[in-house]
């Protein structure tokens, strides 16, 4: 088996996972559900607007957005989001960030909480996360959000 297809696998089995009996353990350490922040002002007032706002003025905040599809299609990825993730914009367009883009994303705490908000409608919520792929471990803030005019999904991160 190839490199790629244990990838592949790996992933698979974790997005198997996202959907098993929760473990019992308290909800603040459910490896299901992130434990729910209160949203910070700065991310709140963003995502308000952030549907309206052009490219160049995405690119200009100092926060990382990536607008993406139901499906984790990446549709805009910014600069601040390009020299965190030491990614170029171009590279990533038209990539899954899930599985593509931020492969440890794609475990149940963080693509969890998106399958779940993109299957009710309602996403919208904001944690804590450590990212660990290309980067050295790195806390951020991150905030997963559905603009229901557009129908697009936003996933804001800012270091910590």
């Amino acid at each position: 088996m190839t490199t790629a297809e244990l990838l592949r696998k790996r992933i698979a089995d974790r997005r198997a996972q996202t959907d098993a009996p929760s473990l019992n353990l308290p909800p603040v350490l459910s490896p299901v559900m992130p434990p729910v922040l209160p949203p910070s002002n700065h991310l709140s007032d963003l995502c308000s607007s952030i549907a309206s706002l052009s490219p160049d003025q995405l690119d200009a905040l100092d926060v990382g957005v990536i607008q993406c599809t139901d499906s984790g299609k990446i549709l805009f990825y910014n600069k601040a989001q390009a020299e965190f993730a030491k990614r170029s914009p171009e590279d990533v367009q038209g990539q899954n960030f899930f599985t593509e883009v931020a492969i440890c994303c794609s475990n149940p705490l963080f693509y969890g909480a998106f399958k779940r908000g993109i299957s009710t409608e309602d996403l919208d919520i904001e944690f804590n996360y450590a990212f660990t792929f290309r980067v050295k471990p790195t806390l951020v803030r991150v905030r997963l959000y559905r603009d229901a005019s557009t129908r697009t999904n936003w996933i804001l991160i800012k270091p910590l």
